[in-house]
């Protein structure tokens, strides 16, 4: 414990130096402080020490209970198995976010996951110098994944606010790329959920953008006295003339399946699920081609079959006596075991596979 804590004077020492020498302003220094000591609050570098010398099994089921209360309430982690989140839970970092803080803001490098521990944030839309709130994302769930597999420049696709002190947990881009390639049926769910996700959020940002343009429209129409009232009539006429028209032609949710998701490869999710359908193509082709290597078999016993009888036919009685009605069902029986041989063979083979 000394040492760790001589290992936080040691950095805030380091912070000191350096907002003397670039002039930091007394907020951001604030900030950074507070970062720094967050970090030393919630270090698990010893619980990593332990987990280490722990044979994996032992690790693994540690692992759970530790992260179990934190984690269990989490929509992402929903119906997960135990496997995945103790894959999932040692690669997370903590971070916290003050009240009015910008979490990430739009067209920023997307570079990790979010899982809201404590607080409340809202995705938000940025219109010059005004912040429109479109989704409000609660304590216990998740965001920022959409922005990672959906993103075609890597960037975020929105912004995201916290609307009150928040905790939260991250999962970085390459571990988050890692997780989806390791679990394969969880890769395909993520990938569906979150191309649903961001079609119900893009129908809300537009919705909210909408009626921020009319609130917009009305306050200055108000504020300017030399408008008369006929100009505000007609003008609030116009819009809910293109209002009505833009209903009509909203479509309804379109169906995103796997195959559409694929036919973007500039994706993250495009690329994870072609890998994955890849795979299930070479597990395919292997069970067929098991099946093929049997039906050659059978085929080259049913020749040796019919080379057979036509020897005893043509021959007659030989010289051991056997008659051909005997010699053909003693081929008959061969040719059952034969049969009964193969398709043991086969069904061990599709197994295998």
């Amino acid at each position: 414990m000394n040492l760790r804590k001589a290992e936080l004077n040691r950095k805030l020492e380091i912070l000191n130096q350096l907002a003397r020498k670039h002039k930091l302003s007394k907020l951001f220094f604030k900030k950074l402080t507070k970062a720094i000591e967050y970090e030393y609050q919630h270090s698990r570098k010893e619980v990593e020490e332990l987990l280490g010398d722990l044979p994996p099994n032992l690790s693994k089921e540690l692992l759970i209970i530790i992260h179990e209360k934190m984690l269990k309430n989490n929509a992402f982690f929903s119906d997960k198995s135990a496997n995945f989140v103790a894959w999932v839970a040692p690669r997370l970092k903590t971070v916290k976010v003050e009240n009015g803080e910008f979490i990430y803001k739009e067209g920023e490098y997307a570079a990790e996951m979010y899982f809201l521990i404590k607080g409340e944030a809202s995705v938000v839309a940025l219109k010059q110098a005004d912040c429109i709130p479109f989704v409000m994302i609660s304590e216990g769930y998740y965001f920022g994944e959409v922005d990672l597999l959906f993103s075609e420049n890597k960037t975020h696709l929105d912004s995201v606010k916290a609307t009150e002190p928040c905790e939260i947990l991250t999962l970085s881009r390459e571990d988050f790329s890692e997780m989806l390639f390791t679990f394969e049926e969880e890769a395909v769910e993520i990938c569906t959920a979150a191309r649903d996700r961001q079609i119900r959020s893009d129908q809300k940002k537009e919705e909210a953008e909408r009626k921020h343009a009319l609130h917009t429209m009305k306050r200055r129409s108000f504020s300017n006295l030399a408008n008369s009232k006929e100009n505000l009539v007609e003008k609030k006429h116009k819009y809910l003339v293109s209002e009505e028209t833009h209903q009509r032609q909203e479509t309804p949710l379109r169906e995103k399946t796997r195959s559409q998701i694929m036919k973007n490869r500039k994706t993250m999710a495009g690329n994870v699920l072609n890998a994955i359908s890849k795979e299930d193509e070479v597990v395919e082709f292997q069970k067929v081609k098991s099946k093929v290597r049997v039906i050659e078999r059978s085929v080259e016993e049913t020749k040796l079959i019919c080379k057979r009888l036509f020897e005893v036919f043509s021959g007659s009685e030989g010289s051991s006596g056997v008659s051909p009605s005997e010699s053909v069902g003693s081929i008959a029986k061969e040719g059952e075991a034969k049969n009964q041989i193969s398709r043991i063979t086969e069904e061990r083979s599709i197994q295998e596979v």
